[in-house]
């Protein structure tokens, strides 16, 4: 079976028959994906009214909560005001999600009228994340099947549906964010929309993508390939690699590891040594991390691992030009660890993840 939505989104090929409906179950869906794509325009400009947006994101929930087995459906949204969980004070190494910001005096011509078409969009969705809310912010019905929402002004909408999973452990969650993988329950997997049931520590695994070599993975295995590899989407820099032996596998970036000593002993740097420094430490990319992580087979093998990374290379005094101050390796560590952690509970903390993995070797 082919499941496309009626406004153009291609749910994939179901290969056996809708599941029966659990009851009880109930779909937490992100949202903030949802109104990006309820709000596309055609193939003319034309944009939707606020009604014929909810109308598509109700839709493409229901077919979701159809595919998760799931009674009823709760959308997730993150208010535009929302501090997310104070993850914009938290930032060290560079600002989060400030790659989603631009400054429109520097461009011209097509680039322009790409950035206006985008920022007009914008308004549309934030118009009809404030129209569904005003609807469903009660529990509603489409058809048989109850609907709310819910709109997060603390903290991420992320955090909200990762929280919904951990207090219902019948919950499905659906998201395309890969953030949320890292949560233990039940996942809608984005592409093949089957369920995968997620438990601790969970997994990882390299494989081919659209433009090279891609980490996948489940459970907190895939919170530590994040903490060295980041994540470009939320600007979140992850760890830089350097020349190191690290676990028994060193690092590439020799010449910038070269240039730094020459520099300290007051000894010419070569043309290698000064592209290196000009282009700067490159990250832990994927198979990098691959290749760091893949013998770990528990947090506290991973936590090691990536603790011992920060130290090689932020040290014990590390400058932020973001912040114009100096930091502790462990500061920055700690910086990573908050951006990416998706909380369980609403006082929850990644610190206190951690100390679970210390106490619980």
């Amino acid at each position: 079976m082919r499941l496309v939505s009626q406004f153009g989104i291609d749910f994939g090929t179901v290969n056996a028959s809708l599941p029966t409906v659990v009851v009880g179950r109930v779909l937490h869906i992100d949202a903030d994906f949802c109104s990006y794509h309820g709000t596309l325009s055609d193939e003319d400009g034309v944009y939707p009214t606020a009604d014929e947006s909810i109308e598509r994101m109700v839709i493409q929930g229901d077919t979701l909560r159809a595919l998760a087995a799931a009674e009823s459906m709760c959308f997730h949204f993150t208010h535009p005001d929302s501090p997310k969980a104070g993850r914009y004070d938290a930032a060290i190494q560079q600002a989060y999600q400030d790659n989603r910001v631009v400054d429109e005096s520097t461009l011209s011509g097509e680039q322009l009228i790409t950035y206006l078409d985008r920022k007009k969009h914008k308004e549309y969705v934030k118009q009809a994340r404030i129209c569904f809310h005003k609807r469903y912010n009660t529990v509603t019905k489409y058809y048989e099947h109850p609907i709310s929402c819910h709109m997060e002004t603390e903290l991420e909408a992320d955090d909200s549906i990762t929280i919904a999973m951990y207090a219902d452990k019948d919950s499905v969650i659906w998201s395309p964010d890969k953030d949320l993988r890292m949560g233990s329950g039940k996942h809608l997997v984005e592409g093949d929309y089957y369920i995968k049931e997620v438990n601790g520590f969970g997994g990882c695994y390299l494989k081919d993508g659209p433009s090279g070599k891609e980490n996948k993975g489940y459970g907190t295995c895939w919170f530590w390939h994040q903490m060295l590899q980041g994540d470009g989407a939320d600007n979140i820099k992850g760890c830089a690699k350097l020349s190191k032996v690290i676990n028994d596998r060193e690092f590439p970036n020799k010449q910038l590891l070269d240039a730094y000593e020459r520099i300290k002993v007051g000894r010419k740097l070569t043309k290698a040594n000064q592209t290196a420094l000009d282009r700067g430490p490159a990250n832990c990319g994927h198979v990098t991390t691959h290749e760091l992580l893949k013998d770990c087979k528990t947090d506290m093998q991973c936590l090691t691992v990536v603790a011992e990374c920060y130290q090689t290379y932020y040290g014990d005094a590390w400058y932020s030009e973001y912040k114009d101050k100096t930091y502790h390796w462990s500061e920055i560590f700690y910086e990573s660890a908050k951006l990416l952690w998706m909380m369980r509970t609403r006082d929850d903390t990644v610190q206190q993840f951690i100390n679970e993995v210390k106490n619980n070797d």
